[in-house]
């Protein structure tokens, strides 16, 4: 499933933070069934993308989050990957990458 969560006013900084503290919750949450799961848990990849001068409509920004989300899932899952522009740069904060 795909969602989109808007932060408005926020810095890219604070909205990666906001972004590990839900990736982190939702590893650590024992969900019924979750050890069918391929990684034995629940886990959720993230992408996220700013408005910026090149990404700025609700399409572009939803088409750069995607772009990121994507490159997260082939880059292992359980992740978070942040979209610049047209460039997608990776996340270190679940310590792979």
């Amino acid at each position: 499933e795909e969602f989109c969560i808007l932060l408005p006013q926020t810095p890219v900084s604070e909205a990666g933070n906001i972004a590990d503290r839900i990736r982190q919750k939702v590893a650590t949450t024992h969900f019924p069934h979750g050890k069918l799961q391929p990684m034995g848990r629940v886990t959720i990849s993230i992408g996220v993308a700013s408005y910026s001068a090149i990404v700025n409509t609700a399409e572009t920004v939803i088409a750069a989050a995607d772009r990121a989300l994507y490159r997260a899932k082939s880059l292992g899952k359980d992740r978070i990957e942040f979209s610049h522009d047209d460039t997608v740069e990776s996340s270190n904060s679940n310590g792979r990458g």
